[in-house]
C-alpha cells in the first residue's frame, strides 16, 4: 500500500468516472435516428452482437474501451441490455488478439499513444466548433480521451508494483494463488492485455510453468472487470445492470476453466496438437472465452432476465411491489399497481417538496422510477382481462403520467424559480418565500389527503389550488408595480406562476382520484 500514489490515483478516477459521464451525454445527444438503426440492425441478434463485439475488440485491441462504450450506450438508451451483453460477450473473446499479436509477432498496439490528440481536438473543439452536431462530438471525444487519461493515471499510481513484480516468488505456493495474483495484476494495471504479456514473457523465460501461467491468465479475466465495476459507480440502473453483466459472464467463463482446464489443454495438446507453449497459453485463453460465448449465447435472453432481476433486487430499482408480481397475472398485477401507483405519488411530492425547500430536482430518478412501472403496466396490457380490470389499468396508467408531469412543469421552470430565490432584489426574494412556504402547505395537505382519504381537509384542499393561482398573480400583479422595468423578468415570472399552476392543477386532480377511491382501492 504504501508503494501506491494516492494523489494519481484519484485524479485518475475522477478523470475516468467524469470522462464516462461525458461520452455518455454526447452520446445520446449525437444518435439520431439512423445511427440507432445501424447499431441495432448489426446487434439484433445474439450471434450479430457476439461478431460485432469480437471484431471490434479486435481492432481496438481494448476490452475495457468496448466494455465502457456498451455501458454507455446501453445507460444512453441507444442499445438493449441483451445487445449490451452480447456485445460484452464477443469483447471478451476479441481480447485475446492482443494475446495472440504478442506471441506471434511480438507486436501491441497501444491506445494510449492517441489519447492526447483526442482531447486536444475534443477541447479545441467544444470552444471553437458551433455546429450542434459537431460541438457533441467533440465532448465525446473529450470523454473518450479523459476515460484513457484517467487509467493512464491510475495504472501509473501502480507502477511501482508492477515494476517490481517478481513471479519467480510464487513457486511452490498452490494454483489459486496464481489465479489470485494475476486478478490483482490485472486489476492494478487496468489492461488483460498487459498482463498476458508478462506472462508470455515469464512463460518464455521458464519462469512460470504453463500450469502457472494458465491460472494467472483466468485471475486476469476476472481483473478486467474492476474497470467496468468502477464504471458502474452513480451510474443508471441499466448502465449498472451492463457492468453487472460482464461481471457475471467473467465469473462464469473463469468458474468453468477452473473446473475443465485440464480437459481444455487436452483439446489443444492431443487434438489440435500444439506444442509451443506461448502458443498453448494464448489458445487457452481464447478457448476459456470460446466456451463461455457457446454456453451464454443461446442463454442470452434468460441470463439477461437474470441480470435484470438481480439488480433490480439489489440496486437501481425503485419500485417495492411490483417487483414482487408478475405482470401476466392480471388480478394480482392490478392489485400490486394500484400500491405502486400510491408508493409513485408520495415520491413525486418528496420531489417537490426537495425542490422548493433546497433548490435540488431528483426528477431523472422520479423518470427512472416512471420507466419501471411503466414497463410493468405494458407487459399486463397485453394480457386478456375483463372491462373493469382494463378501466383499472387505464386509469393506474393515466395516474402515473399526471404524478410525473406535475413534477416536470415545476421542473421545466427551475431557471425561473432560481432567479428570484437567488435574486439580490428584497421584493423578487420575497415573492419566492411566499413561493415556497404556501407550495409546502399545499404539498402536505396533498400528502396527509393521499393517507387519509376521508380527512376533513378534503373540501378545503379543492379549493387550495385556484387561491393559490390567484394570490401568486395578485403578487405578481404587486410586483410589477414596484419593481423597475430593468429589474425584473416579466415572461419568466409568468411563466413559473403558470407551470407552478399546472402543476398543482394536475396534484388536485389526481388527489381527486383517490377520493374517488379509483386508485387506492
Amino acid at each position: 500500500m504504501s508503494s501506491i500514489e494516492w494523489w494519481p490515483l484519484l485524479a485518475g478516477l475522477g478523470l475516468f468516472l467524469f470522462g464516462m459521464k461525458l461520452m455518455e451525454e454526447a452520446i445520446s445527444k449525437l444518435t439520431g435516428r439512423t445511427f440507432k438503426i445501424f447499431l441495432r440492425k448489426h446487434t439484433a441478434n445474439p450471434v450479430k452482437a457476439v461478431a460485432s463485439g469480437t471484431i471490434t475488440t479486435a481492432i481496438l485491441q481494448s476490452s475495457t474501451l468496448v466494455t465502457l462504450l456498451v455501458m454507455s450506450f446501453t445507460g444512453a438508451g441507444i442499445i438493449g441490455l441483451k445487445n449490451g451483453i452480447g456485445i460484452i460477450l464477443g469483447a471478451n473473446l476479441g481480447t485475446t488478439f492482443t494475446g495472440w499479436m504478442v506471441s506471434l509477432l511480438g507486436f501491441k498496439l497501444n491506445i494510449q499513444t492517441v489519447v492526447l490528440p483526442v482531447i486536444a481536438l475534443g477541447g479545441l473543439g467544444t470552444i471553437f466548433l458551433k455546429t450542434e452536431r459537431l460541438l457533441h462530438f467533440s465532448k465525446f471525444l473529450m470523454g473518450f480521451g479523459f476515460i484513457f487519461m484517467g487509467l493512464g493515471f491510475m495504472k501509473d499510481s501502480f507502477v511501482s508494483i508492477a515494476e517490481g513484480f517478481n513471479v519467480s516468488a510464487l513457486q511452490g505456493k498452490p494454483l489459486v494463488m496464481f489465479l489470485l495474483t494475476g486478478f490483482l495484476l490485472t486489476a492494478a494495471i487496468q489492461s488483460s492485455s498487459a498482463s498476458v504479456a508478462i506472462y508470455l514473457s515469464a512463460l518464455s523465460a521458464g519462469i512460470l510453468s504453463i500450469e502457472q501461467a494458465v491460472f494467472m491468465v483466468m485471475g486476469s479475466d476476472l481483473g478486467t472487470t474492476v474497470t467496468a465495476m468502477i464504471g458502474t459507480v452513480n451510474a443508471n440502473a441499466v448502465k449498472k445492470k451492463t457492468g453487472y453483466a460482464h461481471l457475471a459472464i467473467n465469473v462464469i467463463q473463469v468458474s468453468m476453466a477452473v473446473l475443465f482446464w485440464r480437459f481444455y489443454f487436452k483439446i489443444i495438446n492431443q487434438i489440435i496438437d500444439v506444442n509451443d507453449t506461448l502458443i498453448a497459453l494464448v489458445f487457452f485463453q481464447s478457448m476459456m472465452n470460446l466456451a463461455g460465448i457457446v454456453m451464454l449465447t443461446p442463454l442470452l435472453t434468460p441470463f439477461t432476465r437474470w441480470i435484470d432481476s438481480l439488480v433490480n433486487a439489489t440496486s437501481g430499482n425503485h419500485s417495492t411491489y411490483i417487483d414482487q408480481t408478475n405482470p401476466t397475472e392480471v388480478v394480482s398485477a392490478i392489485e400490486a399497481l394500484s400500491k405502486e401507483v400510491k408508493l409513485f405519488a408520495h415520491k413525486t411530492l418528496e420531489t417537490l417538496k426537495d425542490f422548493f425547500e433546497n433548490g435540488s430536482s431528483s426528477y431523472e430518478a422520479l423518470k427512472e422510477y416512471e420507466n419501471e412501472i411503466t414497463r410493468f403496466y405494458l407487459i399486463t396490457g397485453q394480457q386478456i382481462m375483463n372491462k373493469k380490470e382494463s378501466e383499472m389499468l387505464s386509469e393506474l396508467s393515466s395516474a402515473v403520467r399526471n404524478w410525473s408531469l406535475a413534477v416536470k412543469d415545476v421542473k421545466d421552470v427551475k431557471h425561473n424559480y432560481d432567479a428570484l430565490r437567488n435574486s439580490s432584489v428584497d421584493d423578487k426574494y420575497g415573492f419566492h418565500l411566499l413561493i415556497k412556504e404556501k407550495q409546502l402547505a399545499f404539498y402536505r395537505m396533498v400528502d396527509e389527503l393521499l393517507n387519509n382519504p376521508d380527512s376533513g381537509m378534503r373540501s378545503e384542499a379543492r379549493n387550495l389550488r385556484q387561491d393559490l393561482f390567484a394570490l401568486y398573480n395578485n403578487k405578481v400583479n404587486e410586483l410589477f408595480k414596484r419593481i423597475t422595468e430593468a429589474d425584473i423578468d416579466y415572461a419568466g415570472i409568468m411563466n413559473l406562476i403558470r407551470e407552478i399552476g399546472n402543476s398543482n392543477e394536475l396534484l388536485a386532480m389526481e388527489t381527486e382520484r383517490v377520493f374517488n377511491h379509483k386508485v387506492t382501492e
